[in-house]
C-alpha cells in the first residue's frame, strides 16, 4: 500500500557545513557551526551543528533544560571519567547535566550536536566570531532574541553577524542629532530671533571694529590702551 502525503508533510533540507562560518561558543577554545537552528516561524527545529574543540579546552560541569544529541567525528574526548572516541553518539535528556568536557590527543577534534529548543528566559545567548574578535557573553530578553532570528533568517546571516552588523549601524547613527535634539535646537534658535536687541545696529558695528583692532595689535584693557 503506498503511502500519500499531504499538505502537512515538508520536504527534506540541506545545509553544508562549508555554508556557515566558525563561531565562539560558550567557552574558550570553543567552536561551532550552526546548520539549524529553531526560530519563531519554526519552532520544531533542531538545534544541529558542528562543535570544535582547541587543544587545551573544556567546558566545565552544567545543565541545558532540553535534549542533545552529540555524534563524534573526530578525536578523543574526556567526558566525565570515561574516554569516548570517534563514532560515539551520546544522548543527554530533557533537562540533563553535562560532565566536564576536553579533547584527549587530537589537533583539532570536534562533533556534531542536536538539540531541542533552549528556552530563551533560562540560557544566556552567546555570539561572537573568528579572527581577531573577543568573545562576549550577554543576556538579552525573549523578544530581542525573537528579533534578532527572525533578522538572521529574513537575512541569511548568522546571528552573531547580525549583532555586529547592527552594532555598526547603532555607531554611527549615534553622532547624529535625535528629533528631541534637533527640535530643542530649532526652539533656542526661534527664541533667538524673536528676541529684540538691546544695542543700535551703531553701536554693535563699533564694538566690532573693536574686537578687530584689538586682535591686530593684541589683546589688552581699555585702561592699558589709555596710559599707552
Amino acid at each position: 500500500m503506498r503511502e500519500t502525503a499531504t499538505t502537512a508533510h515538508q520536504p527534506m533540507e540541506a545545509v553544508h557545513a562549508d555554508d556557515r562560518p566558525w563561531e565562539t561558543l560558550r567557552w574558550p577554545g570553543q567552536w561551532s557551526k550552526m546548520l539549524f537552528h529553531p526560530r519563531p516561524e519554526r519552532p520544531t527545529e533542531p538545534n544541529a551543528g558542528l562543535v570544535r574543540y582547541e587543544p587545551g579546552s573544556h567546558h566545565p560541569l552544567h545543565k541545558h533544560d532540553f535534549a542533545q544529541v552529540w555524534y563524534i567525528l573526530e578525536g578523543e574526548f574526556q567526558i566525565g571519567e570515561r574516554a569516548y572516541g570517534p563514532g560515539t553518539m551520546l544522548f543527554h535528556p530533557d533537562p540533563h547535566w553535562e560532565a566536564s568536557t576536553w579533547p584527549r590527543a587530537s589537533p583539532s577534534p570536534r562533533r556534531i550536536s542536536s538539540a531541542e529548543p533552549a528556552d530563551p528566559d533560562r540560557i544566556p545567548y552567546r555570539y561572537g566570531s573568528m579572527g581577531s574578535m573577543v568573545k562576549v557573553t550577554f543576556t538579552l530578553d525573549d523578544e530581542t532574541v525573537q528579533r534578532l532570528r527572525r533578522l538572521s533568517g529574513r537575512l541569511q546571516k548568522p546571528q552573531s553577524q547580525v549583532v555586529r552588523e547592527s552594532i555598526k549601524e547603532y555607531e554611527a547613527r549615534s553622532d547624529t542629532l535625535s528629533e528631541d535634539e534637533q527640535r530643542r535646537m530649532l526652539a533656542a534658535l526661534d527664541r533667538l530671533t524673536q528676541t529684540p536687541p538691546t544695542r543700535t545696529a551703531a553701536e554693535v558695528d563699533a564694538e566690532l571694529r573693536e574686537i578687530r583692532r584689538s586682535r591686530r595689535r593684541g589683546w589688552s584693557t581699555r585702561a592699558e590702551r589709555r596710559r599707552r
